[in-house]
């Protein structure tokens, strides 16, 4: 197996936005805004709403907060051989710590009483059906609450012989209640039977960062023959991000 840190350019929307306000729905429907910043090597998203794979990891369930809201096409076959790890100071929260917001469901740490850096990974494995000569489109919406000495470090983990081919992303903040927004598009080629997406985190003593949810849309697509893969090597590896988010 080979573990992707992909390069992202972070990018500060100002102005005031929204949240949503059901957890089937994006913020950004990928069928409208892919590719999310117009790179020529993605081809159009195909599967409309709800999607092949339609999954919103949210925490707001007070019995089971790390059980995902599943709503695609094929989840119902599929969610089974997921999986959610979470590893570290991570924790859940019911409602906003903080007290700024009226958010709830949260995964992340409050380290404004700490004295020593809160660090931890949390990953959703994702399964696909194994078809040949496909490529694979993977929409990301995380929104979260963040001082600014923190860091959140997104990646990606393929089987081997599966790679990136193009990836993007977008930070828009502060929104209206002073959460932050990222959106991430992955093309993936060929489709692979799985992929995990993971956050490394970290907060310094005196900051908090807690996500809100990470929504995940997922769909298996022909690759149409005259698109030539664009790599950065045999292993396919678009770049590595060792950058704190600051705001």
């Amino acid at each position: 197996m080979k573990k992707c840190l992909f390069l992202l350019t972070f990018v500060m929307l100002a102005g005031a936005s929204a949240q949503a306000d059901d957890a089937d729905n994006f913020v950004y429907p990928p069928e409208v805004h892919w590719p999310y910043g117009g790179d020529p090597y993605y081809n159009p998203w195909v599967i409309p709403h709800p999607y092949q794979r339609n999954i919103n990891w949210n925490f707001d369930s007070t019995s089971m907060p790390l059980v995902p809201v599943y709503s695609g096409l094929d989840d119902n076959d599929l969610k089974d051989l997921d999986s959610i790890q979470v590893a570290g100071d991570v924790q859940t929260y019911e409602t906003d710590p903080t007290g700024l917001t009226s958010r709830t469901g949260f995964l992340g740490f409050d380290n404004r009483q700490g004295s020593v850096s809160a660090e931890g990974n949390v990953t959703i494995h994702l399964n696909n059906w194994e078809s040949l000569n496909v490529s694979k489109h993977v929409w990301v919406e995380i929104e979260f609450l963040a001082t600014p000495d923190v860091g959140i470090e997104p990646w990606v983990k393929l089987p081997t012989g599966f790679g990136i081919v193009a990836a993007d992303q977008q930070l828009e903040g502060p929104l209206s209640d002073n959460a932050y927004r990222m959106v991430i598009p992955i093309k993936i080629e060929p489709n692979p039977p799985w992929e995990e997406f993971g956050l490394v985190l970290q907060a310094e003593p005196g900051n908090y960062l807690l996500i809100d949810h990470a929504h995940f849309a997922t769909e298996c697509v022909p690759e149409p023959a005259t698109v030539v893969l664009l790599t950065t090597g045999a292993a396919g590896l678009l770049g590595i991000l060792r950058r704190r988010w600051r705001r």
